[in-house]
């Protein structure tokens, strides 16, 4: 008679690749990820890396929100929601770990797929804002036109010379009042933030 044989086959109980634990975040500087606010800038809402993503919403330091560009001379902070990508977590990342150059960065203990991070900045400087500069012959016997001149905040620069003329008179200075009593500057006197706001016209 011929022998029956049973073949055994044991199972393999041990998963074949598994599940691969996710990497803590490393990425954590956000100095080139978040531009700080500029005078006249509009905010950027987004932010993207290879390990995470996020939005970005903007307020004034004090909390309140705000529409359009950046003022000058004002404080912002970033309110940021961070969410990982695949093979990523924020778990063991340490509170107030992601930094920011210039600025000041604050959340909490990092746990799970997503994270809230607030970006303090310093103020807003006046660059790029600018005025009108009105030259006024100041009376009628005065012959002559000169240009308005446009001057930039926190940027000295002189002022246009004159190119009025009375007969039987000579040009002493410029004055910001018609009878002589205001702020004197003499002939192409070089001058800075004779005005705060954008737009301002002085005479």
């Amino acid at each position: 008679m011929l022998g029956v044989f049973a073949l055994f086959v044991t199972a393999c109980t041990d998963p074949i690749g598994g599940d691969t634990e996710a990497a803590a975040v490393t990425q954590l500087n956000l100095s080139s990820l978040v531009t700080a606010p500029v005078t006249g800038d509009t905010p950027t809402t987004t932010i993207t890396t290879g390990q995470y993503s996020g939005t970005i919403a903007w307020k004034k330091a004090d909390g309140t929100t705000f529409t359009g560009a950046f003022a000058a001379g004002t404080s912002y902070k970033a309110e940021i929601i961070l969410s990982v990508k695949s093979g990523y977590t924020f778990t063991g990342v340490e509170a107030d770990t992601f930094t920011y150059t210039g600025a000041t960065v604050a959340h909490a203990a990092g746990s799970g797929s997503s994270l809230t991070i607030t970006i303090s900045f310093p103020a807003t400087g006046a660059t790029g804002i600018t005025y009108t500069v009105a030259f006024n012959k100041n009376h009628a016997d005065a012959a002559g036109t000169m240009d308005n001149q446009t001057l930039t905040i926190d940027t000295a620069q002189n002022l246009t010379l004159n190119r009025f003329t009375r007969a039987g008179y000579a040009f002493t200075s410029w004055n910001t009042l018609a009878a002589g009593g205001g702020e004197s500057y003499a002939d192409g006197a070089s001058v800075n933030n004779l005005a705060s706001v954008q737009g301002a016209t002085v005479t």
